[in-house]
């Protein structure tokens, strides 16, 4: 093996090792979704609706290994439509990154959103989460979500996810097609992360690395860099 090759193998493996450092856990109870809107909700294009609760669902964090934050209680947004959650009910998701959730998927989304509607999503909660504060808003905010995740597009009345307005024009339907439209790709970008359970409904959670961890992790990778670049450089 070349030294070159040494090293592209070495940067793999270190950056291999720090993306399972995250694969922890998060236990927590629902205790309620608010504010929100009842809204009507289709992910096949318009072919069926229902009608759906959103908004921002509150949560009180109950165990689990992953350090730093969320601690005690925190907010999420749903990223998965095909399956459920209950108030006050203990469940426990792994916390993965945004990309490979929701799992396992289904109507339309495969095995994880993938980075473009990843990034889209991080975008969306720099640029808007502040805004989200009352009932109209945060339901706005699920939409946009719910769009992202499910849709190619950014349409509310188009694509395979659509909301059917309860009346004309609904205002979260104003302030979700908005937020939409502002995304450019050079808007602030959240971190983020994913709460998976391949059972239960995904969500997605604000989740800064704590700064010991990452300074730990950056440390590794820094020292790791000077050492092959100082291999690279011997004759």
């Amino acid at each position: 093996m070349t030294k070159r090759a040494f090293a592209c193998a070495t940067l793999t493996l270190l950056f291999g090792l720090a993306s399972l450092a995250s694969a922890d856990s998060i236990s927590a109870s629902l205790s309620a979704v608010t504010p929100n809107r009842i809204v009507d909700i289709s992910i096949n294009g318009g072919h069926s609706y229902r009608s759906i609760l959103a908004g921002a669902m509150q949560w009180n964090r109950t165990g689990g290994d992953h350090e730093g934050m969320p601690t005690g209680a925190f907010d999420s947004f749903c990223i998965e439509l095909t399956q459920y959650v209950n108030y006050h009910n203990n469940y426990t998701f792994e916390v993965v990154p945004l990309e490979t959730a929701p799992r396992p998927g289904g109507s339309g989304v495969g095995q994880g959103m993938m980075t473009l509607k990843a990034d889209l999503l991080r975008e969306l909660w720099g640029s808007h989460y502040g805004e989200a504060t009352t009932r109209d808003s945060a339901a706005a905010f699920q939409l946009a979500v719910w769009e992202i995740v499910y849709d190619d597009g950014v349409t509310l009345n188009d694509g395979s996810f659509r909301v059917r307005p309860r009346s004309t024009t609904p205002l979260y339907v104003t302030i979700a097609q908005n937020w939409l439209d502002s995304l450019d790709g050079h808007g602030p970008k959240a971190h983020l992360v994913a709460l998976s359970n391949p059972c239960l409904q995904d969500q997605v959670i604000a989740a800064p690395l704590p700064s010991a961890a990452f300074g730990g992790i950056a440390l590794v990778l820094v020292m790791a860099v000077i050492k092959i670049r100082r291999n690279l450089l011997e004759p």
